[in-house]
């Protein structure tokens, strides 16, 4: 069995905690769930010339709805950061409240979270808390299917770079 580093283990269990908080508002209100799996595109937003806004990343969510106008998602994905000499994954998992702006045919939002980040660059890891903050949009393809779009902006402080940006699009699921 793989254990985790235990540097990792006490940031999850804090965020799962974090997770589980809207829990108890969901049985006084309706509230659907979504899962979803998305790809993109973002990089490094400092001064890193040769470090673009063009390395691939992929992500994953889900998310609860807690009322018409409020939703809690768990985020979790990965960027490749490649550019001149600079070669890096980054691997991420994200929990924030959302604000939404529902349609007929399309729901927007806003959302705030916390995150826990790790860097793996040049062969050594870095970890770290950080913060996230995105515009979601959700395309409804049927009655279950819709598309997902999303931008967001990262901060975490770690060692190489702290400010991200990432456009994803993928398909979401609701239940």
């Amino acid at each position: 069995m793989r254990h985790l580093r235990p540097r990792l283990t006490t940031p999850l269990f804090a965020l799962l905690a974090l997770a589980l908080v809207p829990a108890a508002g969901l049985a006084q209100s309706a509230y659907t769930y979504t899962v979803g799996l998305q790809a993109g595109l973002g990089g490094s937003i400092e001064d890193q010339p040769d470090v673009g806004l063009d390395n691939f990343g992929w992500q994953a969510l889900f998310s609860m709805k807690i009322d018409n106008s409020t939703q809690w998602g768990v985020r979790v994905g990965e960027l490749a950061l490649d550019g001149g000499g600079f070669d890096a994954d980054l691997r991420y998992l994200t929990a924030a409240g959302e604000y939404l702006f529902a349609d007929r045919l399309l729901d927007s939002g806003l959302y705030i979270g916390l995150g826990f980040y790790d860097l793996d660059a040049f062969g050594a890891g870095d970890t770290a808390l950080g913060v996230v903050l995105g515009v979601t949009g959700d395309v409804h393809l049927t009655e279950r299917f819709s598309l997902l779009l999303e931008l967001s902006g990262h901060y975490a402080d770690l060692d190489a770079v702290q400010f991200f940006a990432m456009a994803h699009v993928g398909l979401g699921y609701r239940f």
